[in-house]
């Protein structure tokens, strides 16, 4: 979980990631430099549970994706979500997934069902739903986006493989790690429906 300046938000997300059926996760946020209550509340969720660990960006550069590859480098886990720090997960989003992707076979990463939101959820309609039996890479390529960033979960010996994100894109870098890892030789993925076991929060400020 990057996070910048969002101490709005940032409860709902970590209170969503305690809430989980599933129990057995790190949650690993990185600061990008906050200049606000955020990295105090974080500190609170620190405090109370291991299972949440703290860095500080360590290099020059700034930006979500080079705090995601921290994260990434971190990570002590098989599988990998990544999070914004105004995400909400759904209650069984991480049971859900891991069985998932446990019981079909030897697949790198698999793609779940997103909604969104403004203040609450359901006050949007908005959703990435991956749809069945799409050249999910023409799509990619036509910037008609199949899913989200937070929609994927990746193994982790895969995501060392493609080296995680490319800290050279300013934007749109999780297009261009979609990008990558669908033209990956004998990547192996999965595309499940259903409903939305994440919600992005659309930020109007």
């Amino acid at each position: 979980i990057p996070n910048y300046n969002k101490a709005p938000y940032i409860k709902e997300t970590l209170d969503s990631i305690l809430k989980q059926s599933y129990q057995s996760w790190e949650a690993i946020i990185v600061d990008d430099g906050s200049t606000d209550e955020s990295v105090k509340i974080i500190n609170n969720y620190l405090a109370s549970d291991t299972r949440f660990k703290f860095y500080k960006r360590d290099t020059a550069q700034k930006g979500g994706s080079v705090c995601r590859n921290i994260g990434l480098k971190k990570a002590s886990g098989n599988f990998i979500i990544f999070l914004d720090s105004d995400d909400i997960l759904q209650i069984d989003c991480l049971k859900n997934r891991i069985y998932k992707i446990n019981n079909n076979g030897s697949i790198d990463f698999a793609i779940f069902s997103g909604g969104t939101f403004y203040k609450k959820i359901g006050d949007s309609k908005s959703t990435w739903i991956p749809p069945s039996g799409k050249d999910y890479l023409k799509l990619f390529l036509v910037h008609s986006l199949p899913w989200h960033t937070s929609s994927v979960l990746w193994k982790k010996e895969f995501l060392n493989l493609l080296n995680g994100f490319n800290e050279s894109y300013h934007r749109l870098q999780d297009v261009e790690l979609h990008t990558r890892a669908l033209i990956k030789e004998n990547a192996k993925f999965l595309v499940f429906g259903g409903e939305p076991d994440f919600y992005y929060r659309i930020d109007e400020n």
